[in-house]
């Protein structure tokens, strides 16, 4: 009999039975039964709706743990290529979440991943047509009945996602290159990923790794209710590689390296409104070590080592993106012309196609555009090899160029501050800054400096047009520049030094200048164009003439003739009406120590002579004033001969207005021989030249009264010529010297500028008749005799320029000569009288001295100019509020002069004549000069107070015989310098005498004497 425990203990058995066979049961259903009966209905589904090249390996189930896993499926298109596969899928699902409506995932797995895609055509791929026979196949499902509400998303939470060792192939048969590329190592792991609303966001990382070393790797978190993400991205690898050989058709270069990098951090979320809410922080993008090539050969196009994007910020919201910097870095840039004209950038370029801009004028039209910024913008050290093989002798240029920009937007009116830096391996340097504003309309306003810009640099495009060599010359300048739509103007000053110019045919200098200064430049663009010019100083220019035997000259051989086609024969049009000029003004053109050499070797005898130290000024030139300029101009011929020249003229418009008067002094005849024989058959053997040429054209009409004196003709032996005149020439020369030994040729010409039919008359045949009127016996000169001069070298008078004291080269001459003669003879003395003439010495003497206190304050003007200028700047710089501090403008040059002359006719008013009205005068003067249209003509009114003040320039008859007695004392040190023993000899009286002018010059007259009884 049983006891009572046992009784009790008797049920649990058989429970434990039933437990264990509904275990069993539910291990037997979920673990075998159902893998088996979910592969049967599967693959059937599977084949039907995705095709017959489809394999699915196991599937296992654990029913107690809720996990799936399906191993080793295979999805192949018609043609037996993978499109979709994976070795394992595995899920495990929580049991009492679903209890309350929610799939869990606690983990879902999958390995080994690929997916396959394969492009056909612009419009077929493998996928498109997966998806087309998934949708033929697809059963035809009921129709739904309308329903107000919108259906709610599945409540699902996948606690951890993870997807190892995925792999993506990628085919693109579209390019004439089929691109092929392959996506392996994609690793990816997602936790707390769930469409539960307010859920906690899941924490995410996946990495993309392609065979060529690129990688994509993310890390962050994604929310799907509501949806939302943030994170950071990096990417970096040698993408360029990859885009270039899927895109190489359409692009025309050879991409070859480059390493991409880049990175940022988002934050990405859905409003309430659906609008999609993007921030990018800490964006930096860099693109280093690229090459591109030229696909026809090869060679290297350009460089590029470092191009970075660093400090990016970009707000979809606010249609904002920023950027703290843009660098280029190192870039070696190669632009070649090549011989027939073509630039190898430019070749690569597809043909320009006519497309309507309809469509693109619309596109991207926004009431609310974006806002663009990029804080600075470094270009730096950047060489750009320029080759040329044009030219025959190719040209290459090295530049290196750096650029900071600062401030770039697309805002309105925004400026952009600008610093560029160029500099040229063959020598010269270009700095520029200033504000560049390009929305709505371009403007610039910036200064620059150009330091010593070598100019042999364009030698080759020289040598195409003409046979010289430039072998050197520096170019340097400096100055402000604006530009706008409307008007544009440069403001500054340029320079050029070191000019040489050499005859490659002769290879002998040819042009050159020392020195060429343009001051105080103001150029203005726009409904006008205007010129405004302080000076031009041109400092020891040079050039050589020659004149070939067979008439044509040097510079006419070094020009390289046209060599394109011949001109046709076509009906002259009728000239049209000149265009009137510009304002144009020069206030002054300084020329000096300019020298050149002259040869005719189309003479019998060839013929050479050298002018130096020719030096002057040219006065104020305007287009716009009635107001001649005025000519004076120096210089000396060979050893001991004069050339002036001196006159008015209207540079821009010569023909309506030139008066010039060239005059020659002290010319060695012997050297004039070569011409001489042409026409008189005879070699000179002695003598000296003046030539007086004046020209006068009025409204193109030209008249001109010329005169040659020569001095002391001796003829010497015949040389035939065709052309000479048969002439007792010997007999006439000794015999029809005037009593100062002087023969006068008059040469008159005149002519019609528009049609030129100008009459010289005959030349030698009027010389010999004023010859033969003016037979004169010449005595002899003793003291010239002594020396070797001519018997009628006149040693009696000194010339002077009027107003000056300085000896010009013909009396030097006459001095040295006097000197030995006196040496010769030592009982002779020297009796001195100093000289002036009253009113060519004053007036010579009032203008040097004017003309000298203007220039000291056109300086002093223009100096408190600049400083006026500088000192506002500099408290503009320093302001709370800038734009109440005035800052002011330079005058022009023209400008400076008006003040300083009009403030020094009221400064004499008040010296010179106290009551005086000088505005009443200055107003008088003004209107004077003043067209019916109001317009003031500067120029004549500044001449006009010019002349007036210059008349008032207080010389007294102390100044003139100051003048006389430095003339004396002039003449005293000369004949001193000589020897010593002439120094006692020489009397020099105490007073001055007043002289007539001669031929332009004050004469001094000198008287010998003996040395008297008291033992001088």
């Amino acid at each position: 009999m049983a006891t009572a425990d046992e009784a009790t203990r008797k049920p649990i058995p058989r429970l434990w039975w039933w437990l264990a066979g509904v275990l069993l049961a539910w291990a037997l259903l979920g673990g075998v039964v159902a893998p088996m009966v979910l592969r049967q209905q599967l693959m059937p589904l599977l084949q039907q709706r995705l095709g017959d090249n489809v394999s699915l390996g196991r599937i296992r189930i654990n029913p107690f743990t809720l996990a799936a896993t399906i191993e080793s499926f295979d999805l192949r298109d018609g043609q037996g290529e993978r499109l979709l596969a994976f070795d394992t899928v595995y899920a495990n699902l929580a049991l009492f979440p679903l209890l309350e409506g929610t799939v869990q995932v606690q983990q879902l797995w999958v390995d080994g991943l690929y997916v396959g895609v394969h492009r056909y055509s612009e419009t077929d791929t493998n996928i498109a047509r997966l998806l087309a026979h998934v949708n033929d196949t697809a059963p035809v499902a009921p129709a739904a009945p309308p329903s107000k509400d919108e259906p709610a998303m599945p409540r699902i939470d996948i606690l951890l996602l993870e997807l190892t060792g995925a792999s993506i192939g990628y085919v693109d048969e579209v390019p004439a290159v089929p691109f092929r590329t392959h996506v392996e190592a994609v690793d990816i792991a997602i936790t707390n990923l769930s469409t539960v609303p307010e859920s906690e966001a899941a924490d995410q990382s996946f990495t993309l790794a392609l065979g060529d070393g690129t990688q994509l790797r993310w890390r962050g978190d994604i929310s799907i209710a509501p949806i939302a993400s943030s994170g950071d991205l990096q990417l970096f690898g040698p993408v360029t590689e990859l885009a270039y050989r899927y895109f190489q058709e359409q692009i025309p270069v050879v991409l070859d390296g480059g390493w991409f990098d880049a990175g940022l951090d988002y934050e990405f979320s859905l409003g309430n409104d659906g609008a999609p809410q993007l921030r990018l922080r800490n964006m930096q993008v860099s693109l280093s070590n690229l090459d591109i090539l030229s696909p026809e050969n090869g060679e290297l196009l350009a460089r590029l080592p470092t191009l970075a994007l660093s400090g990016g910020d970009l707000d979809l919201a606010r249609r904002q993106v920023q950027f703290n910097r843009l660098q280029l870095a190192d870039f070696d840039i190669r632009p070649t012309r090549y011989s027939d004209g073509s630039i190898n950038f430019l070749r690569l370029l597809p043909e320009t196609e006519q497309e309507t801009a309809a469509a693109t004028a619309d596109a991207g039209s926004d009431s609310s555009p974006w806002d663009l910024r990029i804080t600075e913008t470094a270009v730096e050290r950047w060489r750009i090899q320029l080759r040329d093989e044009v030219p025959q002798q190719p040209v290459a240029v090295a530049l290196g160029l750096n650029v900071r920009a600062t401030n770039i937007s697309n805002r309105a009116n925004a400026p952009i501050n600008v610093d560029t830096d160029i500099s040229l391996g063959s020598g010269g340097r270009l700095r520029a800054g200033g504000a560049l504003t390009v929305l709505p309309t371009p403007r610039y306003d910036g200064e620059f400096t150009l330091e010593n810009l070598a100019l042999p640099v364009v030698q080759p495009y020289l040598q195409e047009l003409a046979n010289i060599h430039l072998d050197s010359g520096v170019l340097r300048a400096e100055g402000n520049v604006s530009y706008a739509p409307t008007q544009s103007g440069f403001s500054g000053a340029l320079a050029l030094e070191g000019l040489g110019i050499t005859d490659t045919g002769e290879n002998e200098a040819l042009f050159g200048i020392d020195s060429l200064q343009v001051e105080a430049i103001n150029l203005r663009t726009g409904e006008q164009t205007s010129v405004d010019v302080g000076a031009i100083r041109l400092t020891h220019p040079y050039a050589r003439v020659e004149i070939e035997a067979d008439g044509s000259t040097n510079i006419g051989r070094v020009m390289r003739p046209d060599s394109g086609e011949p001109e046709t024969l076509e009906e002259t049009p009728e000239p049209a009406a000149p265009t009137p000029l510009p304002p144009v003004r020069i206030d002054q053109v300084v020329i000096s120590g300019a020298s050149a050499d002259f040869s005719d070797r189309s003479l019998p005898l060839p013929f050479a002579v050298h002018m130096d130290a020719l030096g002057g000024e040219i006065s104020a030139i305007s287009s716009q004033s009635t107001e001649p300029a005025r000519v004076m101009l120096e210089g000396q011929v060979d050893e001991f001969g004069l050339a002036s020249i001196s006159g008015r003229l209207r540079p821009l418009d010569f023909a309506s207005l030139t008066e010039i008067d060239l005059s020659f002094r002290n010319l060695d005849i012997p050297s004039l021989s070569p011409y001489m024989i042409k026409f008189a058959g005879r070699r000179i053997d002695d003598g000296d030249l003046d030539v007086d040429l004046s020209y006068r054209i009025q409204e193109r009409q030209l008249q001109g009264d010329n005169a040659m004196v020569m001095r002391d003709l001796v003829l010497g032996e015949r040389v035939p010529h065709p052309d000479a005149l048969d002439l007792p020439l010997g007999l006439a020369i000794a015999l029809l010297k005037d009593r100062n030994g002087v023969i006068d040729l008059a040469v008159p010409v005149t002519g019609d500028l528009d049609n030129p039919q100008f009459s010289y008359g005959s030349v030698i045949s009027t010389a010999l008749a004023n010859i033969i009127r003016n037979i004169v016996t010449s005595p002899f000169r003793f003291l010239a005799g002594l020396v070797g001069g001519g018997e009628d070298d006149d040693f009696g008078v000194i010339a002077f320029m009027p107003g000056r004291s300085d000896l010009l080269p013909p009396e030097r001459e006459k001095l040295l000569k006097l000197g030995s003669a006196l040496i010769e003879r030592p009982q002779l003395q020297l009796d001195l009288t100093g000289v002036y003439e009253r009113t060519t010495d004053r007036e010579a003497m009032q203008q040097n001295v004017f003309d000298a206190r203007v220039g000291l304050a056109l300086e002093a003007a223009r100096q408190a100019a600049e400083d006026a200028r500088a000192l506002a700047e500099a408290q503009v710089a320093v302001a709370e509020r800038p734009e109440t501090i005035p800052v002011p403008a330079i005058p022009t040059a023209t400008e400076l002069r008006r003040q300083v002359l009009e403030r020094f006719y009221r400064q004499s008013a008040v010296d010179l004549a106290a009551g005086e009205d000088a505005e009443a005068f200055l107003t008088s003067q003004r209107a004077e000069f003043t067209s019916q249209e109001g317009q003031l003509d500067e120029t004549a009114y500044l001449e006009s107070l010019r002349r007036a003040l210059i008349a008032r320039e207080p010389i007294t008859q102390a100044d003139l015989e100051r003048l006389a007695q430095e003339r004396l004392n002039a003449i005293v040190t000369a004949l001193s310098g000589l020897d010593a023993t002439l120094a006692p000899r020489l009397q020099a009286h105490a007073e001055s005498a007043a002289v007539t002018l001669e031929a332009a010059r004050v004469p001094m007259e000198l008287s010998l004497s003996a040395i008297n009884a008291r033992g001088r």
